[in-house]
């Protein structure tokens, strides 16, 4: 895969258009982090995240013994796109029949297979906010603060996606469900699950479903009320 992915010609300019690379930048990104280390990405997951954080329920390709404990995913309705995704190519499609199969969840995809609990994110979410969680802080706060910055290149005409991105993070303000402020960021996934951290009240979060159908987005729904719920606490971290 990584050698097919650098075989890749780029459609445009780097640094002149924004695009999500919801499968390929797992092969890019992962191929230089296991480089850099001599380590398979899945054996970099378990001895830079969980075991640091003390978690034994996130995994990027899953042992066999764990096929028992994952979700089936549900996805009725689902329309073959009429157009092709550049991000998630039409064959691949719909992703949750995709992740039902043993030979998906066993594999490591670094950009879009990983499986975990929701407390996984939110404790891997957690390990990033200053001070960390327990003792436990994945970076120091100057990267989180480089990963954090918001990239603006210039857009091709006709470009809308938003513009809230960092270093692979999306960031918050506004209405964003991460957070009022750009210093929030986390990522939402396919089917409304989602992870965050926020800085500016000492929040982590993440929420995870395996039913792909409704019509309103649970997650905002829950982070909605939870924020309401700190808020009235008067409580400064969650």
């Amino acid at each position: 895969m990584c050698r097919a992915v650098a075989a890749l010609q780029p459609i445009w300019p780097p640094g002149t258009r924004i695009e999500y690379h919801a499968i390929t930048s797992g092969w890019i990104l992962g191929e230089v982090a296991c480089r850099v280390t001599g380590k398979p990405f899945g054996r970099l997951i378990r001895e830079e995240v969980c075991q640091p954080l003390k978690m034994d329920d996130m995994y990027m390709g899953i042992p066999a013994t764990v096929e028992p404990r994952v979700a089936t995913l549900e996805e009725p309705g689902w329309q073959p796109p009429t157009v092709e995704n550049p991000a998630i190519p039409n064959w691949l499609c719909p992703l949750s029949t995709w992740m039902n199969q043993p030979e998906a969840r066993r594999a490591c995809v670094p950009a879009s297979n990983a499986i975990m609990s929701a407390h996984a994110i939110a404790r891997h979410y957690a390990g990033l906010l200053p001070g960390g969680v327990d003792g436990v802080e994945l970076l120091p706060p100057s990267r989180v603060a480089m990963v954090t910055q918001v990239q603006r290149p210039p857009l091709a005409q006709g470009d809308d996606h938003p513009k809230d991105w960092g270093l692979g993070y999306r960031l918050g303000g506004g209405n964003s469900i991460y957070g009022a402020t750009s210093a929030a960021f986390g990522f939402s996934g396919y089917g409304g699950s989602v992870g965050f951290a926020d800085p500016t009240i000492g929040l982590a979060l993440g929420f995870t479903k395996n039913f792909f159908g409704e019509k309103e987005n649970t997650a905002d729904i829950v982070v909605r009320e939870l924020r309401t719920a700190l808020i009235s606490a008067g409580t400064s971290r969650g």
